[in-house]
């Protein structure tokens, strides 16, 4: 192949790996433990599904919005830093601040290193 016509196919390339992690992401499941309260976005924690950790941030037990916070990291992270940046909010368990439950993080590390689960 003509390396300026690869080159130039990088973008389209990119974009589309970009939305097939985001697919992968977005399908992944939301916490059975929470139950809808009213037509908004809110919802109900049983005293008993809390984390034993004590934490009591909305977006802990939401894991919708877990999967939105990687979503942005995967749309705005370069792709040259991508990798890097998301084994470390694997390993450190944290985006921009916020604590991220522990089964959304195994999930993405099913997809993001199917090999070390």
């Amino acid at each position: 192949m003509n390396p300026v016509k690869e080159l130039q196919s990088l973008p389209e390339k990119v974009q589309r790996l970009r939305a097939g992690l985001e697919d992968l992401i977005k399908n992944l499941p939301q916490n059975n433990n929470i139950s809808p309260a009213g037509s908004g976005s809110a919802f109900t924690v049983k005293l008993s599904d809390l984390s034993k950790d004590l934490v009591f941030s909305p977006q802990y037990y939401d894991f919708k919005a877990q999967h939105k916070m990687f979503l942005k990291v995967i749309r705005l992270t370069p792709i040259d830093k991508l990798d890097t940046r998301m084994k470390n909010i694997l390993d450190k368990g944290v985006i921009d601040g916020y604590r991220i439950n522990h089964q959304v993080l195994e999930a993405v590390r099913q997809i993001w290193c199917p090999e070390s689960t």
